[in-house]
Order: C-alpha cells, then structure tokens, then sequence
C-alpha cells in the first residue's frame, strides 16, 4: 500500500462542454466522471515523477458513443 501521496491533474472535456479538472496530491487517483452517452470526449492527465510532470491524454474527439 503506498505511504506517499503525488501530484496528479486529470480533467475531461464532453463534446458540446468545457474542460472539468481534477488536482491535487493524492495517494492512489484523481477521478472524473461525467456523462457522455451518444457523444465524444477529449482528456487528459499528469502526474508528477520526482519534479518532471508526465502527461498524456487526447486531444481530438474520440471514444465517441
């Protein structure tokens, strides 16, 4: 079980909306739940190494349905 906590952003973007961001330092996750049924998301997460923020995510529409 992890002692130590780390920095983490997540944020998701529904087709038709704008971004909704979840940061802080956390022992497990950051989650974001939005509904999205019959429409496209974009999203995103970083999480802190040591002092270099590693990222990915999607930048264009997909999993869409």
């Amino acid at each position: 079980m992890p002692s130590t906590t780390t920095g983490v952003s997540a944020g998701i973007r529904v087709e038709g909306g704008s971004w909704v961001d979840d940061s802080g330092s956390y022992r497990y996750y950051a989650a974001i739940q939005r509904s999205a049924v019959d429409t496209c998301v974009m999203y995103r997460v970083e999480v802190l190494y040591g002092t270099s923020w590693q990222g990915a995510g999607r930048s264009s529409w997909g999993n869409c349905g």
